[in-house]
């Protein structure tokens, strides 16, 4: 289909502010609070393997060299940093010769400081007698002349307003530093801390040096030029005097702290308190960045200065809080990453850091402030009172309080500084309502010369147009699609306005109807008023519904869970939690009643919603649930203990992409018990859900109430139960996040509004570099699918195929990309995986009916009552969100939008039902997949609009549509419950059930067989136990019939028999739950089978618990176990002529394809890149005919 992009004329709109994080001020930040991200990552990472690949005392060493080198450079390094960044902005063509004075003269002054230092080693303890060498101690003065320039040049980038190079820097030099701490930890264990992060520091200072004076100071130059206005020598000097000398009591607070409790402790308990300072210092970085960029920003423009102070405490406030918090509740598991004893001696004091780094948000605001306006003698008596408190109660407490007095010192001393700096920043604030233009709330105002459009979040023009016709207001000038490189972002025209990633879920800055229906700065008093008194009913509403419901969650313990009936969870659950539940939807339908969308109370009410659903058990239950969740365990122990993977033990070693990656990161963090993770990684996994669906949304045309309406069907649609430990969970958070991307980035941009307007928006701008890594990133991720999983891969396949084939994905040779990896994988390092059994596999293909009956008619048959109640819920849920997902095409057809892409994501998924029943899971992997394209849908079916007008807006905020989803979400909420915990009875892990698996796993040596009950041991393989969590090769998990009278159990015994010596029987509750409930066994069948048990003399109990029993032979057969054969390693592939030769084409294909999709988006449009685009598509082909004969091949010879 040929379409073109329509590209508006239109009158200039009057200039209004753009949206948050759309100025310099929040770039800037972000540049240096995403260094401070990294910086963190790596720095941690760099302590965690110092940690266990050096002793705790030659950590002290180390870490007390790198304190006392911060301390000198910092001297000048630090002192002078906010004269750059105050100066720089105004310098005009004198900016290479500040820049080379200033680097010159910190040099010379830190270099004779070191030299100070180094002849007085002996004078500051025995931490630093390892620099007594010449070669450590010239090493040391090259390192504190380095760190000075590297500081000095964080601040130089800051002032240049190109920030975004100092994350670069600092992730090549944390990068650099943690390869040689592993390269050193042999050869110079003792000074291998310290020498590794000093010989790095050249790796960034080096090349960025050369970017600073060849490319941004020249570039510099030719913007400020014409309101340049250099400083002169009295005025930097007193600039100078007074920020340097605040800016040493500062650097003494920061670096002389440490140096002092060096010398006063132990080197272990200096190993604690260093660490531990290092992760509070990287938090207080993010309030330092803001600072820093206020003061450029202040600089640039004096007369926005309170607006600019404004925004910058608002926006820290929301960053900063739930980090502290964090910190603060995390301090234990986050130093016991590093240690037991890091997290036994410092998260008391870890915790004190985390409450001061939230203080520190309007200390550092000030005195940006402050810079801004150069009065640095103000700002140096407030650092001089911080640094005399500090270091006074520091050493008055530290020898009688330990560690943890100095963090009582620092957080006093910030409470007094804090008072006084929020009294100065009041004063600063009255004035940001004076100032024209002024941003509101943490909005950045316009920059200079004022803009003719006003911007959303996204940069998406948020402008009135005509709802009759279906185009464009004004004029429009058509443009041929061929004008511009597909992809390429231009400024999007009115026909792409409502184009709602300005009111997308994470990033919108308000209602589209705020451009012309929200109140006025001026608007009356009391619309003010009601607009705050209805957020704060709705704040207290939905405290209250969390304290309905955690509250009485907090006393449900395990007797209450033993009486859970055929309903699960809900048979048990309190009626106020039930209640407040509910008031968790009532609170979020009451926010869709707002004419301005309230973003934050939205988003926790949302998070609120998926915590509170997904995180009840594990809060309750006293062992993490589900069993699988449990084996999955057993193949990263399998790896861990021998890095192999073994096809022949479990079909799944044929896909171990995601073991894999879990056991390799779980060593390197050095955890070994992963029992906490399978715990949480439900609630963990469904948060992570949010953020790839909110990015999705952003290529969807719709209103905020719209989209967060999706987001929240989504939310209470994800009782299918496939997000515990396992491939499946995380392979479809990828699958998520690989169509989010592709939809925001790679979706054609050609749309033409004629009858009907298009119902995606326009893609999000990103440069060629910007396109051409993320492609990269797909590639990865669709790799990691196929590596990890069986099913998810062919979803994506056939999404990207049809998104292709709609014209709706401009990386036209991904489908092809992904068939030949999948191929490749399926047919080669699969082949364990069907060899010899190919029809089994293979026979489901084209056998719909089969395949629909065995996933829904066929789990339904049989059972308790309740438990059938179970399985008519999930058919009734699903069938209810994909009929919400059908009304909303419609409602939106009716709007005169046109759907495309959502119907592709909801209905590919459903041929699925060709390919096999997939153990009788078809239908709910075919739901779970689908679920993202209904879920938008469903919320389109409540509110069908895009707000491209204000017709549509009124009509929108005027509709009954939040009532409707109030009366949806109850329906979906109870379902929820019933769905999701039905089954709970006997999915729930039991603690008894777990002492039973690990006495067999303490005696399977060399080999054991476990016995389990099973109602059709043909087809229900899976126990209700949590089995296979260690030695899968050892224990053979043997499934027999369940006797349905449990009198007759001499089936049982002579099960044992044959199973030959050390082989068990369990009799677990779990597993008698799913008999009774799923099979139909009675009630009492349990009890009646224990004590048949225990009446037989051929048996005994060998381990009883009031969960499980489990029982063995009292005359065992003779002989002994056999050997433990797991079957050899993999991959394993039967390698043929056309094996090899299908395998080699397959590498090329998949080289060729990926470097083709990499310049499709990345290069610029020419006629030659056309040419070689057509050409390297051509030459493929046959490669990809070879391998698909090889396949073919492979599986008619070796099937």
């Amino acid at each position: 289909m040929t379409e073109t992009t329509a590209a508006p004329q239109r009158p200039a709109a009057p200039p209004a502010a753009p949206a948050a994080g759309s100025g310099p001020l929040f770039r800037n930040a972000y540049a240096l609070m995403l260094n401070t991200g990294v910086s963190a990552v790596l720095g941690v990472g760099f302590w965690l393997v110092a940690a266990r690949y050096y002793s705790e005392e030659n950590v002290g060493h180390g870490s007390a060299a790198i304190a006392a080198m911060k301390l000198i450079a910092g001297l000048t390094a630090i002192t002078l940093t906010g004269a750059l960044a105050r100066f720089i902005p105004v310098a005009g063509r004198a900016t290479g010769r500040l820049i080379l004075r200033v680097y010159a003269g910190s040099a010379l002054v830190v270099a004779l400081a070191a030299g100070v230092f180094l002849a007085t080693l002996g004078v500051w303890g025995p931490s630093y007698a390892f620099l007594g060498t010449p070669l450590l101690g010239l090493g040391f003065v090259a390192s504190v002349v380095g760190w000075a320039l590297l500081t000095l040049q964080d601040g130089v980038l800051t002032g240049l307003r190109a920030a975004r190079w100092v994350p670069v820097g600092n992730t090549v030099f944390s990068a650099a530093k943690l390869g040689l701490l592993v390269l050193f930890a042999t050869a110079i264990p003792v000074a291998g801390v310290f020498v590794s992060w000093a010989a790095s520091i050249a790796v960034s200072v080096l090349p960025l040096g050369w970017l600073v004076l060849r490319r941004l100071v020249p570039r510099h130059v030719e913007a400020t030029g014409a309101r340049a206005r250099p400083p002169g020598l009295r005025e930097l000097g007193r600039f100078v005097a007074g920020d340097s000398t605040g800016s040493l009591f500062s650097l003494a607070v920061v670096y002389l702290v440490p140096v002092l409790v060096a010398a006063q402790v132990s080197a272990e308990d200096n190993a604690y308190f260093y660490i531990t300072t290092t992760i509070g210092g990287t938090v207080n970085l993010l309030a330092v960045n803001m600072g820093s960029s206020l003061t450029v920003e202040g600089a640039h423009d004096p007369a926005r200065l309170a607006a600019h102070t404004r925004a910058a405490l608002g926006r820290m406030a929301r960053i900063m809080l739930p980090v502290c918090v964090v910190l603060f509740v995390g301090a234990p598991w986050i130093l016991g990453l590093f240690g037991a004893g890091y997290a036994e001696a410092a998260t008391p004091l870890l915790r004190w850091f985390a409450v001061g780094a939230a203080l520190r948000v309007v200390m550092e605001v000030h005195y940006g402030v402050l810079r801004a306006r150069s009065r640095t003698g103000e700002l140096a008596w407030l650092q001089g009172l911080l640094c005399v408190l500090v270091l006074g109660l520091t050493l008055v407490l530290l020898p009688r309080l330990g560690l943890v007095g100095a963090g009582i010192a620092e957080i006093s001393s910030l409470a007094v500084i804090v008072a006084i700096a929020g009294a100065r920043l009041w004063r600063v604030l009255r004035g940001a309502g004076d100032t024209g233009g002024g941003a509101k709330g943490d909005a950045v105002p316009e920059e200079e010369g004022g803009r003719e459009r006003t911007e959303a979040a996204m940069g998406a023009e948020v402008t009135a147009v005509r709802e009759s016709g279906g185009g464009p207001a004004g004029g429009t000038e058509p443009r041929p699609a061929g004008a511009r490189e597909p992809g390429a972002i231009a400024a999007p025209g009115p026909d792409l306005v409502a184009d709602t990633a300005a009111d997308s879920v994470a990033d919108s800055a308000a209602d589209p109807a705020s451009a012309q229906h929200a109140a006025p700065d001026d608007a009356p008093p009391a619309r003010r008023a009601r607009l705050t008194v209805r957020s704060a009913i709705l704040w207290a509403l939905l405290l209250l519904a969390l304290a309905l419901y955690w509250v009485p969650a907090a006393r449900l313990g395990e007797r209450d869970l033993d009486r859970m009936g055929g309903l699960g969870l809900v048979s048990v659950l309190p009626a106020p939690m039930l209640v407040g539940a509910g008031l968790l939807v009532l609170v979020f339908s009451g926010l869709l009643w707002m004419r301005r969308q309230q973003r934050l109370l939205l988003t926790v009410t949302l998070l609120a919603t998926v915590v509170s659903l997904h995180a009840l058990p594990a809060v309750i239950e006293a062992a993490p649930r589900f069993p699988t969740a449990w084996q999955h365990l057993g193949f990263l122990d399998y790896l861990d203990r021998t890095g192999n993977a073994v096809p022949d033990l479990d079909a799944r070693w044929s896909w171990p992409g995601f073991f894999a990656a879990a056991a390799f990161l779980a060593r390197a963090c050095g955890v070994s018990d992963l029992t906490e993770v399978i715990r949480w990684w439900p609630t963990v996994l469904q948060l992570a859900l949010l953020a790839p669906m909110a990015l999705l949304l952003k290529s969807v045309r719709a209103t905020w109430r719209g989209k967060w309406t999706a987001l929240f069907v989504f939310a209470l649609s994800g009782w299918v139960g496939q997000d515990y430990f396992s491939p499946q969970g995380f392979t479809y958070l990828l699958y998520l996040l690989f169509v989010a991307l592709l939809l925001a980035w790679f979706r054609a941009p050609r749309v033409l509004w004629a009858d009907r307007r298009p119902g995606e928006a326009e893609v999000l701008p990103s440069g060629r570099g910007a396109r051409g890594v993320l492609v990269l990133v797909l590639l990865a991720l669709f790799a990691a699918c196929v590596s990890a999983h069986q099913l998810t891969p062919f979803v994506l396949l056939g999404v990207v195929t049809f998104l292709v084939l709609l014209g709706r994905c401009e990386l036209r040779g991904l489908p092809l990309f992904g068939g030949v990896l999948v191929v490749l994988w399926l047919g080669w390092f699969a082949e364990p995986y069907w060899s010899g059994h190919f029809g089994e596999l293979f026979g489901g293909l084209g056998g719909v009916g089969g395949n629909v009956s065995s996933s829904v008619s066929g789990r339904i048959e049989g059972g308790s009552s309740s438990h059938q109640l179970v399985l008519y819920a999930r058919i009734a849920l699903a069938g209810a969100v994909l009929a919400l997902g059908a009304w909303g095409w419609w409602r939106r057809r009716e709007a005169r939008y046109r759907e495309r892409v959502l119907p592709v994501l909801a209905l590919v998924p459903f041929l699925g039902f060709g390919m096999q029943s997939y153990g009788g899971e078809m239908a709910l992997r075919v739901f779970l997949f689908a679920l993202p394209g209904a879920a938008v849908l469903a919320g389109l079916a409540f509110f069908p609009y895009s707000g491209a007008s204000a017709r549509e807006r009124e009509r929108e905020h005027a509709s009954l549509a939040p009532v409707a989803v109030l009366c949806a979400g109850l329906v979906l909420l109870g379902g929820f419950f019933v769905a999701r915990w039905g089954n709970e009875t006997f999915e729930r892990t039991r603690p008894g059930e777990v002492a039973a698996m690990d006495w067999v796993y303490a005696h399977d040596s060399p080999t054991a067989r476990l016995l389990w009950l099973s109602d059709d041991p043909v087809a229900h393989v899976t126990p209700a136990l949590p089995w296979g969590a260690r030695d899968m090769e050892k224990v053979s998990y043997v499934p027999i019939a369940a006797p349905v009278d449990p009198v007759l159990v001499d089936g049982l015994v002579r099960a044992l028999r044959e199973a030959g010596p050390n082989s068990y029987l369990i009799v677990g509750r779990s597993q008698s739950l799913s008999l009774r409930y799923d099979a139909g066994y009675p009630a009492t069948w349990e009890r009646r089978l224990r004590a048949t048990l225990d009446a037989r003399p051929e048996v005994g109990a060998v381990f009883r618990d009031a969960d499980a029993t489990l029982y063995s032979l009292t005359d065992p057969p003779a002989g002994s176990p056999p050997r433990a054969d797991p079957g050899p390693r993999g991959p394993r592939v039967t390698w043929t002529p056309w094996s090899v030769t299908g395998a080699l084409a397959g590498a090329l294909a998949l080289l060729v394809l990926a470097t083709r999709e990499v310049a499709r988006a990345a290069t610029r449009p020419t006629v030659r890149r056309q040419r070689l685009l057509r050409a390297s598509f051509w030459f493929t082909l046959p490669l990809v005919a070879v391998v698909v004969a090889a396949c073919v091949e492979r599986f008619v010879t070796l099937a």
